[in-house]
């Protein structure tokens, strides 16, 4: 992923467009592939759209969500996301699918 995240600046890209970017790679080199990502957009002026199924990266990391789930979508900046009763029932929703849970007491 390091590779293809290099390969893509060679070519001064003003957006970058990355699809699970941390698929397969341990904890220690994930923190270390999102903190380049996140550097890209803070220090260069990257844009980053990003796609993801870990909800709580994109809520600690985005300025902005697209959530789609099932026929559930959303689009707005973080705090308006948060403020979404909804969003917030659809993102414990995602939690309990990620770890497994089928969501019933």
């Amino acid at each position: 992923q390091r590779v293809l995240l290099a390969r893509a600046l060679c070519e001064a890209q003003k957006v970058l467009l990355l699809d699970e970017p941390a698929a397969g790679l341990d904890r220690m080199a994930t923190e270390e592939l999102y903190h380049i990502i996140f550097d890209l957009n803070r220090h260069h002026g990257i844009t980053i759209i990003m796609i993801t199924h870990d909800v709580d990266r994109a809520l600690r990391d985005a300025t902005h969500i697209l959530h789609l789930h099932k026929d559930e979508t959303f689009f707005g900046d973080r705090d308006r996301y948060l403020e979404c009763a909804t969003c917030r029932q659809l993102t414990e929703e995602e939690r309990r699918e990620a770890s497994g849970g089928c969501g019933h007491a």
